[in-house]
């Protein structure tokens, strides 16, 4: 994510126009500092709640917590991408 504040740092300080060469040379970074970022998280971060889901949890209620743990994430990650325009908008 430094990265991608370093990229759009450099075209704020190169004043206005940015220059054209500039921006075709460097136009891959911002969506490669985004990929890098998502596929860290991914197996990174991401993963910490339900490893520690399966460490923390007994045996016998390990699978039925687990089950309900994965639904409510999923449920709160939809409820968010249905809300997120009207948030934005709300901005």
């Amino acid at each position: 994510m430094s990265t991608l504040g370093a990229f759009f740092y450099m075209f704020r300080e190169a004043g206005d126009p940015i220059d054209p060469v500039l921006r075709n040379q460097l136009g891959w970074l911002p969506l490669a500092s985004l990929v890098v970022f998502m596929v860290g998280y991914s197996i990174g971060y991401a993963s910490v709640p339900f490893l520690l889901l399966g460490e923390l949890l007994p045996a016998r209620v390990k699978n039925i917590c687990s089950a309900i743990a994965s639904s409510f994430n999923l449920v709160s990650d939809i409820i968010y991408k249905i809300r997120k325009s009207s948030l934005l908008k709300a901005l």
